[in-house]
């Protein structure tokens, strides 16, 4: 999953916000930087169910940001 170089989406903020351990793409070498990696060895229920918890996770992180950037408005 693309997550830029922005520091709000790291492995440890997938932990936080959607429970599921992923692994920086940085530890694959430079090309891996600014992504997060999924071990697929898994039932694909299990994968179905990693991969939305990712989404949610991202969406409130970014729903977190946008709250945080209109209370200065």
């Amino acid at each position: 999953m693309g997550c830029s170089t922005d520091p709000l989406y790291t492995p440890h903020a997938f932990l936080r916000h959607g429970k599921i351990g992923l692994s920086s793409g940085a530890r694959f070498g430079p090309p891996g930087h600014g992504f997060v990696r999924l071990n697929f060895a898994a039932a694909p229920a299990r994968l179905v169910d990693a991969v939305k918890r990712m989404a949610e996770a991202r969406d409130r992180v970014d729903r977190q940001v946008t709250g945080r950037l209109d209370l200065g408005s």
